[in-house]
């Protein structure tokens, strides 16, 4: 058990008060990739992530051990690491991702809406099929009062690189139409219009409907991956849940081979 840490919090919430974090979010593609990679590792919240990273590690060691203990150990007994998945949600979320990228025992991760704090996965192919969940950021943006919003997603820069940015063919990226970031957790059982009052954007996903969403997308990723099971995933889930949506990185594609292609030639010896 880690108790609660105050210090993480402030910080956290401290995050937009720092310079360049609207820019982050408004800025054109080279200014928001620029101050992306500025909020990485020891800047800003990083040391937690990997902390939380090294945390998901240890019981993963713990489990191959046999030393898990209390009212998880007949859990942790009847399970192994040969098919090993890895999920989170928000902060969990990215530490879940890098965990996947840093321990070869995970096969597969999913991430709900967790933004990236490592530089682990920034313009990089991330090791196992990932898929990414994310929440309706721009329509909670403007409900902020942030209307000019230009990111296309919280992680546009990671899992990928830049120039093949949302081509590859297992890394699934997705967001969910009127679904707030807290409402992939349990505030999701609140009372809409509870929902509505204290989340900006909020109280417009139906609390079923957004569970069955969320068991049928992620249970359809890990037995493809884990089972190897011959599910259809992502189609048949697409089909079922229109409001789901691909998350379109061509505009970072583009960028990044314009970018490349502008380079100056490294220089040449006589």
């Amino acid at each position: 058990m880690v108790k609660y840490d105050a210090h993480f919090l402030q910080k956290f919430a401290g995050l937009v008060a720092e310079p360049g974090y609207r820019d982050k979010l408004t800025g054109d593609i080279a200014t928001r990739f620029e101050l992306t990679s500025a909020f990485l590792d020891d800047h800003a919240m990083g040391p937690w992530s990997q902390r939380w990273v090294d945390d998901l590690r240890a019981v993963i060691d713990a489990i191959e051990a046999g030393s898990v203990l209390g009212a998880a150990a007949d859990v942790a007994t009847a399970s192994g690491t040969s098919s090993l998945g890895v999920l989170g949600m928000s902060f969990g979320a990215a530490a879940a991702a890098s965990t996947a990228q840093q321990d070869r025992r995970v096969r597969a991760v999913v991430n709900l809406d967790g933004g990236q704090f490592l530089s682990d996965l920034l313009d990089v192919d991330i090791r196992v099929p990932l898929l990414q969940l994310a929440s309706d950021l721009r329509g909670q943006l403007r409900a902020m009062g942030i209307p000019d919003v230009t990111t296309i997603d919280a992680n546009e820069f990671f899992f990928e690189p830049l120039h093949t940015a949302g081509t590859r063919r297992d890394v699934h990226r997705l967001w969910v139409q009127d679904l707030t970031h807290l409402e992939l957790a349990d505030f999701l059982l609140i009372p809409a219009e509870e929902r509505a009052g204290v989340l900006p954007g909020g109280g417009k996903a139906d609390p079923q409907r957004t569970v069955d969403l969320l068991n049928s997308f992620v249970r359809g990723h890990f037995d493809s991956i884990l089972r190897g099971a011959d599910n259809s995933f992502p189609q048949r889930q697409l089909g079922e849940f229109p409001e789901v949506e691909a998350i379109d990185l061509s505009p970072v594609r583009d960028w990044a081979r314009s970018r490349r292609a502008h380079r100056a030639p490294p220089p040449t010896t006589a």
